[in-house]
């Protein structure tokens, strides 16, 4: 596991580098923009039309990492964890919809409140769910992602629960799922870590 010291200057690193990056990037992209609405052989525009997807691509990572290493100020509020859910998973609906997952809401009515960054729990829920996605479609070609919230009021806690019906994370790499960058996933599979 990185220490704190350690952690934090790899994200300066990571910045830096994906700042680097963004400039040949953006010049790439206005250029490829440009050339698009330019006649050409259908040849020529399948190869073309790889190079700008490429791009976009590693533009997407580079935002991706600027991300993961911007210093963020967490905005604590009292939030609706059945809201957050709800929004979560609309942002999934249509691509759920083409993946055959089934989604299944088990939540909670009347839930206190909780305390909490809403992004942050956002951003938590949308990478679970996005990797349950990918997970059970590759085992299965489809899935059913079950999202389930409560109240336990002898701990006095909200819970939020996602399961899925993909096969699950191995032995080995259950020690290293919450190491920064780690993957099981092949270059080009997938979100950039997660």
């Amino acid at each position: 596991m990185l220490g704190a010291e350690k952690l934090a200057a790899l994200g300066q690193t990571i910045s830096g580098v994906a700042h680097e990056l963004n400039n040949p990037l953006a010049t790439i992209l206005t250029s490829s923009e440009r050339l698009a609405h330019k006649p050409m052989d259908p040849e020529l525009r399948r190869g073309f039309e790889t190079i700008l997807g490429e791009a976009e691509r590693a533009a997407k990572i580079v935002r991706n990492l600027l991300l993961f290493a911007r210093k963020r100020n967490t905005t604590r509020a009292l939030v609706d964890v059945n809201q957050i859910v709800r929004d979560t998973l609309a942002l999934r609906a249509y691509e759920e919809r083409l993946a055959n997952v089934t989604v299944v809401e088990a939540l909670a009515a009347g839930l206190p409140p909780v305390f909490a960054d809403p992004h942050q729990m956002q951003q938590v829920l949308l990478n679970l769910v996005i990797n349950a996605e990918q997970a059970m479609v590759s085992a299965h070609g489809r899935g059913t992602l079950v999202v389930r919230s409560w109240q336990d009021p002898e701990r006095d806690v909200v819970l939020l629960e996602v399961n899925d019906d993909g096969p699950g994370v191995s032995g080995e790499v259950m020690p290293r799922i919450f190491d920064p960058f780690f993957t099981t996933k092949h270059a080009g599979e997938g979100r950039a870590w997660g």
